[in-house]
């Protein structure tokens, strides 16, 4: 009975393990808590579960290191609960006469900006003069940084809120994984991430950044690793079979 009870405490120290490899960062809930928590405006747009995700902008194919979170400590850039004239949308942008890039939340209501819905992201590429374009376009973009190794389900899609064209990518670590210029677009992407590496998720002005905002949608889900399923399915077998030979052992006494 002790050894029962001993196996039984080692596989349940083991199953946290277990419990906590399948996390689930969705980029759209944790913004929009970010954006309409109470108390002081936000400065640095990083949020999520251990700092995951941050709204930039940048031309980070080919480059990770363009990338540039949005930062109200910057001249120029804002955190706005009213964008461009509508007030359940909010978040951080180029403070410019076109308020772009963006990346901005639609935080309730009947309408977000251009048909934003509750709880969509908005994200706008654009230029960071003061007319919001010039010679280098930024791209906007939302950054997931994989905290822990192993296996990634990403799941979302991109959503055309104007009449303009973009170029929707993702990126891991600079190399494109993912493009599409049609109007709506889904995506469902298996990756294995090392510790630190880096996803973009990218809205591209494609030559013009006249209607170009996008809503976008994201969920992205640490798999447990195989190993730690397999340890624990071995822990109830050997339970089982421990408790099976331990009845077959036991003596049969005869009656008298």
């Amino acid at each position: 009975m002790k050894r029962i009870l001993f196996a039984f405490a080692v596989c349940s120290l083991m199953s946290p393990l277990a419990a906590h490899a399948d996390i689930v960062y969705s980029a759209n809930a944790d913004y929009l808590a970010f954006v309409t928590a109470p108390g002081p405006a936000p400065t640095i747009a990083t949020f999520g579960l251990g700092g995951v995700y941050s709204a930039g902008y940048g031309n980070t194919i080919g480059n990770t290191s363009a990338f540039n979170v949005f930062n109200t400590g910057v001249p120029g850039f804002s955190f706005v609960t009213t964008f461009a004239g509508n007030n359940f949308t909010g978040g951080f942008i180029r403070s410019n006469n076109v308020s772009v890039p963006a990346v901005v939340i639609g935080t309730g209501g009947p309408n977000g900006f251009s048909g934003l819905l509750p709880g969509e992201m908005l994200i706008h590429p654009g230029g960071l003069n003061q007319a919001g374009d010039g010679p280098t376009i930024e791209n906007g973009v939302l950054r997931f940084v994989a905290p822990t190794a192993g296996d990634y389900l990403i799941e979302g899609s991109f959503r055309s809120l104007d009449s303009g064209s973009t170029l929707n990518l993702i990126a891991l670590n600079g190399a494109t994984i993912f493009s599409n210029t049609a109007d709506d677009s889904t995506f469902s992407l298996f990756e294995n991430l090392a510790a630190g590496s880096i996803l973009d998720f990218i809205v591209n002005s494609n030559g013009d950044i006249g209607s170009d905002s996008t809503g976008f949608s994201l969920t992205i889900t640490a798999i447990p690793e195989p190993g730690t399923w397999a340890m624990m399915g071995l822990c109830a077998a050997g339970l089982w079979t421990y408790r099976l030979r331990s009845r077959k052992a036991k003596p049969v006494h005869s009656a008298r």
